[in-house]
């Protein structure tokens, strides 16, 4: 799976598609959180919202459109949203 800007997925042939669609295999962070709902039930968006808002940034289509983040800082960004998420459920 991949990362995407400026729309929530993208099939194979980087064509916008909707996140729950089977072809999706990249994403955003909303469009990741979309699948993660439809798979398990559980929409982890509001962790994602209270780190990028620790970033400077007011929602998270912001963040994830700037033209200067890199899938790294995604990757960075995810790992923080597990380690609140494990803190929190322990």
């Amino acid at each position: 799976m991949g990362w995407t800007q400026e729309t929530y997925a993208r099939d194979a042939d980087h064509a916008a598609c909707e996140p729950a669609a089977p072809q999706a295999v990249c994403f955003c962070v909303l469009g990741a959180c979309v699948k993660v709902e439809v798979e398990t039930g559980h929409n982890p968006v509001y962790h994602f919202l209270s780190e990028i808002k620790r970033a400077g940034y007011l929602d998270v289509p912001t963040y994830n459109d700037d033209p200067e983040r890199t899938k790294e800082d995604i990757l960075g960004l995810c790992d923080k949203v597990i380690e609140r998420a494990k803190k929190t459920y322990e």
